[in-house]
């Protein structure tokens, strides 16, 4: 199930590190310790949820987050994305790419509204 985060509390913030446990232990040299990561993660997340154009999108599994990604409104039906990233222990598990498939009429419709 695709999952959409409008609030964050601790337990997202708990959620999404599991995802991005690879990219949070890369970062943590940034940090004196895991609690201020968890902290201005946390800050983070909140002033991003909080923009109508911003989305974090998480795929969920029995419960469990799987991947995540967070998309940015460029306009015109156009998002960027970034931060796409799938718990490392369910690689090759994960279904995040069955509940993005598209038709190809609409990534059509998006180029020529470039």
């Amino acid at each position: 199930m695709l999952v959409v985060v409008r609030t964050v509390d601790d337990g997202v913030v708990e959620r999404l590190f599991g995802v991005y446990a690879e990219s949070m232990g890369d970062l943590s040299v940034n940090f004196s310790n895991e609690r201020e990561m968890r902290s201005l993660y946390r800050e983070f997340l909140e002033g991003f949820v909080s923009d109508s154009g911003h989305l974090v999108l998480v795929e969920e599994d029995d419960g469990v987050w799987k991947s995540a990604l967070r998309a940015v409104s460029c306009g015109g039906g156009c998002w960027f994305i970034e931060a796409a990233e799938t718990d490392p222990g369910a690689r090759r598990r994960a279904t995040v790419g069955s509940c993005c498939r598209t038709p190809r009429s609409t990534y059509a419709r998006s180029a020529r509204a470039r």
